[in-house]
């Protein structure tokens, strides 16, 4: 009898906040944004309101419960998937294909916010000294206005939704690479529930974090890639995938304190700005391990953020009309000669994997199938996918 009263005591205290929570909670701002990503990904409008009491009240008090979504909404991705083991055919790897190819991906960062896009701050002082030894595309473009939607767009093929079979980890794998995935993001979360089962694919898999992104600096991954590239030098072929966790926020969690070099009159934007140039610090050390082992180094960014001078500022873009501000994103690689492609065009990331087989000089029939590469890069339209999954496309001027 006294376990049962405890029990609805227990459940009392739980569901109480949901019961009493003002009507206002519905109605912001946070949550139309949270209603249209519930929605995109798939849930209906009364489970996705409940999981957003959920995570706001219930989730602060219990962490665990966030993890909880994190994972149901990876089961619910998986059950729509039919293969996750490759589909490509006809995979075949050039002669001249690296024998170590290292994916650097950032996360939340705006090109317009980079002294190498010519930002009047000082962000990117590294980078900027390297421009003779690293090639840096001028018009970039996510595949997406945030995390959940742009990687699975940009890291597989898209047919209608994102097809895992056909992920740039299997193209890899297919053509003899041993593939590595190495994140500061968490392995389950709510935002990070599609990038994480692209990146189970890989052979070796590894997060700094199983449920809260970011705990630690993302030049704890360099370390990681360094004692890969030591071990595992006299193997055929790599390919290592490391996520960073940028300029996420909170924007002044992303740093150490000896980065807080920017001091104005905008918090947000000094410390964004900030974040920016550890991550400056960051891809420098990246390109002199890369250097070290002859290997080849491509960075893109996930997705930027709303102009902080405009209506969304430095937040997601998760408008019916996104700004294409928000989505233009750096890219660049290193040595220069990795990669053939146009500087001056405008790229797409949403067709990665078109710019993956370039770099990697790997070639699959769906790649050339109907010429998809050689028209999906020659397009003079940007194309990416907005908050609700719904497939757009803009010029460029």
């Amino acid at each position: 009898m006294f376990s049962l009263y405890m029990l609805i005591t227990g459940l009392v205290y739980l569901s109480l906040p949901l019961l009493i929570i003002s009507p206002n909670f519905l109605s912001s701002q946070k949550f139309d944004d949270y209603l249209k990503t519930g929605l995109a990904r798939g849930y209906s409008k009364s489970y996705t309101s409940v999981e957003f009491l959920i995570r706001e009240d219930l989730g602060s008090r219990y962490p665990s419960l966030n993890s909880l979504i994190g994972i149901t909404d990876a089961l619910v991705l998986l059950s729509l998937q039919t293969n996750l083991d490759s589909s490509w055919t006809n995979v075949n790897a050039n002669n001249s294909s690296p024998k170590i190819l290292v994916l650097g991906i950032g996360e939340s960062l705006r090109a317009e916010n980079m002294s190498l896009y010519g930002y009047n701050r000082e962000t990117t002082p590294y980078l900027s000294k390297r421009q003779q030894n690293i090639t840096v595309y001028e018009k970039a473009f996510a595949a997406g206005t945030n995390t959940w939607s742009a990687l699975p767009a940009a890291l597989t093929k898209v047919s209608g939704t994102p097809d895992l079979s056909k992920s740039i980890i299997n193209l890899a794998k297919d053509a003899g690479y041993t593939t590595f995935w190495f994140s500061n993001h968490a392995r389950f979360s709510k935002w990070d529930f599609s990038v994480s089962s692209i990146a189970a694919q890989a052979n070796n898999v590894h997060f700094l974090s199983q449920e809260k992104a970011g705990i630690r600096y993302d030049a704890s991954l360099v370390p990681i890639l360094e004692d890969i590239l030591a071990s595992k030098i006299n193997e055929e072929k790599l390919f290592i995938v490391l996520h960073f966790y940028g300029s996420h926020m909170s924007f002044e969690d992303r740093y150490p304190s000896e980065f807080a070099y920017f001091n104005g009159t905008n918090i947000t934007l000094d410390s964004y700005d900030n974040s920016i140039l550890y991550t400056d610090f960051v891809q420098n050390q990246v390109l002199q391990t890369v250097k070290k082992y002859g290997g080849e180094y491509l960075f893109f960014a996930d997705h930027g953020l709303g102009d902080p001078n405009g209506a969304i500022p430095l937040k997601h873009d998760v408008r019916d009309k996104p700004s294409l501000s928000s989505i233009r994103v750096p890219f660049f690689t290193s040595p220069n000669s990795s990669l053939i492609l146009n500087r001056e065009k405008a790229h797409s990331l949403y067709y990665f994997e078109c710019i993956f087989a370039l770099w990697s000089r790997i070639s699959a029939a769906e790649l050339e199938m109907d010429d998809y590469c050689s028209e999906a890069l020659d397009k003079q339209e940007i194309t990416f996918v907005d908050a609700n999954l719904i497939l757009q496309q803009k010029q460029t001027n």
